[in-house]
């Protein structure tokens, strides 16, 4: 499929708009901190640049989930790129009220059946997807796409970091 038809079924999927609300995989960290290689270390810096200058939604993030745990670790790392670019996801998104919306763990439900094959340390993503209404789930890793396409799962938005950048931010 080309990224034009990409982009076209996704803008579809999501009503010809940027979601309202995106729920963010922690594989950002991994990407982010160089461990996935520098080509998605500069595409994680490309997301979040484009998460504080382009998207008007907000992040959500489930209170002590493992997003919120890496996403502290994050503040240790002190090579001057990553720093910085932790920095700014802190101050200007992550602390931001008008960019994100913290969940606490008694505001989600259980998941329904048809979603029990989602490995269970990635859940919480799709709790938070069904708790707001117009949401995406932003992930660098391609297996949980597999497991939905696996399982004909189609109502759930779901999009690779570069997939969100090509249809959102250019």
């Amino acid at each position: 499929m080309t990224q034009k038809k990409k982009k076209k079924q996704t803008q579809n999927l999501l009503n010809d708009k940027s979601p309202s609300f995106l729920v963010i995989d922690e594989w950002l960290f991994h990407c982010l901190d160089g461990s996935n290689g520098s080509e998605k270390q500069y595409i994680a810096g490309l997301f979040i640049l484009g998460l504080l200058n382009k998207y008007e939604g907000k992040v959500l993030v489930l209170a002590e989930s493992p997003f919120q745990k890496k996403l502290n670790k994050l503040r240790l790392i002190t090579d001057p790129r990553i720093r910085g670019l932790s920095q700014l996801l802190h101050t200007s998104i992550i602390n931001n009220s008008e960019k994100t919306i913290f969940i606490q763990k008694d505001q989600i439900s259980d998941l329904p059946a048809r979603l029990t094959k989602i490995p269970l340390d990635d859940q919480y993503l799709f709790q938070l997807f069904l708790k707001k209404r117009n949401s995406c789930i932003v992930t660098c890793d391609n297996r949980l796409i597999s497991i939905l396409r696996a399982n004909n799962i189609r109502d759930i938005t779901i999009m690779t970091i570069e997939n969100f950048i090509t249809v959102f931010f250019s």
